[in-house]
């Protein structure tokens, strides 16, 4: 998990892969299923579209059949997330709603943070107020729960949000705060994708050559994925 915050995907995936095998083969099907939803989100990173959605959805099937746990609802925010990112509205709103509904039955507000920044990132196209408000209560909960990779997620999204209603000084604010905060964490992977944001953002300003310096900061460093250079 830590490869892959500091940018170590390939790693990370590997060593999930055997983490996997070794849960499989002492049949314990509650870590399996979580390990295969963390397989999930490392093959999104990698660039892995199909591999994301296929152990995603094995990670929801082999967690049904166990008792509801913390693991089976961060397994429905997992699907929710590849939804929204695929900007399938519905399914976004549906497998989320599960995700926020069992989260908060266990009092777990790191995955009720992350569902929420799901939810709120495709509901403002149906209501904006209300999904910059679940951006904004999500930022807050993984702020104050110092849950680093959701809140460098939820500096992006609630940038973004502002970008799209081209409210760009606001914008402007999450970028610098969140790119801070991730430098200070060493959040690598988030970092970088926020910086190829912040170059969007800059186009958008009419500030090309300082687009151009921002975007070839990540572009150029070959240690990053192709997901993560995608918005630069």
């Amino acid at each position: 998990f830590e490869c892959h915050l500091i940018g170590r995907v390939e790693a990370a995936m590997e060593a999930q892969g055997q983490a996997r095998q070794l849960r499989q083969a002492q049949g314990d099907r509650v870590k399996e299923g979580d390990g295969l939803r963390c397989l999930s989100r490392f093959a999104y990173l990698l660039g892995d579209r199909e591999a994301a959605d296929r152990f995603g959805a094995q990670a929801v099937e082999l967690l049904e059949t166990a008792p509801d746990g913390p693991e089976l609802a961060m397994a429905y925010s997992n699907l929710s997330q590849l939804a929204m990112l695929a900007e399938r509205l519905e399914d976004t709103l549906m497998l989320g709603g599960k995700a926020v509904e069992l989260a908060e039955r266990l009092n777990r507000p790191d995955i009720l943070c992350h569902a929420l920044n799901n939810v709120g990132a495709a509901g403002q196209w149906l209501d904006f107020a209300k999904g910059r408000r679940d951006l904004a209560r999500s930022l807050g909960i993984a702020l104050s729960g110092n849950f680093q990779e959701h809140a460098a997620r939820a500096f992006t999204n609630c940038a973004c949000v502002e970008m799209n209603r081209l409210n760009f000084k606001e914008a402007s604010s999450l970028l610098e705060r969140g790119i801070g905060y991730c430098v200070e964490n060493d959040l690598a992977t988030w970092r970088d994708y926020m910086r190829g944001v912040q170059a969007q953002l800059l186009v958008r300003l009419g500030l090309w050559d300082d687009a151009a310096a921002v975007a070839h900061e990540v572009v150029d460093d070959e240690a990053t994925t192709p997901l993560v250079r995608y918005p630069s």
